[in-house]
């Protein structure tokens, strides 16, 4: 049974993982550092809670839907965490 937090990861980035690789994405996310703003981010991306432009513009359409970094593209959730050109170099 897929939770409720797997659908929209499915959609946004096109992945399909089974509950295991769930298990050790959640356990990666309490782990990645001691710091609770990294924690906390970490859990915002996977609960879908972290704001984008893109849901920024859903909000108030007097807001620009595009990535504030590059103006290059919508800010999605793929495009703001995967692949935004300023992402990528990292």
């Amino acid at each position: 049974m897929k939770s409720k937090i797997q659908i929209p990861f499915r959609y946004d980035f096109n992945l399909a993982m089974d509950e295991t690789t769930w298990a050790e994405v959640w356990q990666c996310a309490k782990e990645i550092s001691i710091c609770n703003k990294t924690r906390e981010i970490q859990l915002r991306i996977l609960h879908h809670l972290q704001v984008t432009p893109q849901s920024r513009h859903r909000m108030n359409p007097n807001l620009t839907e595009m990535r504030s970094k590059c103006q290059v593209e919508v800010g999605s959730y793929r495009h703001c965490i995967w692949s935004c050109i300023y992402i990528e170099v990292y």
